[in-house]
């Protein structure tokens, strides 16, 4: 697998089997084909966001401008346009879609909200005093990133969610996470934006997890690491 960070002005990236997407702060989706290498060219530029994207499982990108989540079907183009549009009760700073095509969303701060892939909100919460950035999924558990406080949290929520739903427990050795991923093996990557750092903790997790791989992969005084993906 490979593991791609999106660092300085990409807020967000996603990954499927054969593309790589990097959202630009306020600006454009880029599509990249796999594998990604320095001379790798731009082969689809549009639409506009400043949210952490998600592939579905279908071959389907998201991204969102405000409170509307846009869904772009393939192929990928310079002149692609939102195939379908969900408005949502909140704004949207991150999503992440299942097997099944339920779709789940946070504002950037207190509220991760869940839908089904028509949008119906099947939850709304609120868990006070956290900042929300991405989100990863399991097939039992939301890892939702936390950069509230010093050092911020992972916080891990089991599924499905409820109106009632609250973190199962939260992983605290981590440094400002902001992008948070899978691999094929279970493993939960995270991306410290206080100290331009990736970590990597085995499951199966709890409160006590800590890292056993921390990879320093950029200067924390000149970038910062936001989105992080994972893909072949």
């Amino acid at each position: 697998s490979a593991l791609i960070a999106s660092v300085t002005r990409n807020i967000g990236v996603a990954v499927n089997s054969g593309l790589v997407a990097a959202q630009a702060v306020g600006g454009p989706t880029r599509m990249l084909a796999q594998p990604v290498a320095s001379s790798s060219a731009v082969s689809a530029s549009f639409g506009s966001s400043n949210t952490f994207p998600a592939f579905a499982p279908t071959g389907q990108f998201y991204s969102s401008a405000g409170t509307s989540l846009q869904i772009y079907t393939p192929p990928f183009t310079n002149a692609s346009t939102p195939s379908s549009t969900i408005t949502f009760p909140i704004g949207i700073s991150s999503v992440a879609v299942d097997s099944a095509g339920n779709i789940y969303i946070n504002n950037g701060s207190t509220g991760i909200a869940a839908a089904t892939s028509g949008g119906t909100i099947t939850a709304n919460i609120t868990i006070a005093g956290k900042f929300y950035r991405e989100m990863v999924l399991s097939s039992t558990q939301l890892f939702a990133c936390n950069i509230s406080g010093g050092t911020g949290s992972v916080d891990v929520f089991t599924l499905p969610l409820t109106n009632a739903s609250t973190p199962a427990f939260s992983i605290t050795a981590v440094n400002g996470p902001e992008g948070c991923a899978l691999d094929s093996t279970g493993n939960l990557y995270v991306a410290n934006v206080n100290d331009g750092t990736i970590s990597r903790f085995a499951a199966p997790f709890s409160g006590s997890s800590t890292a056993n791989l921390t990879l320093t992969v950029v200067n924390p005084n000149t970038d910062a690491i936001f989105g992080i993906a994972i893909g072949p």
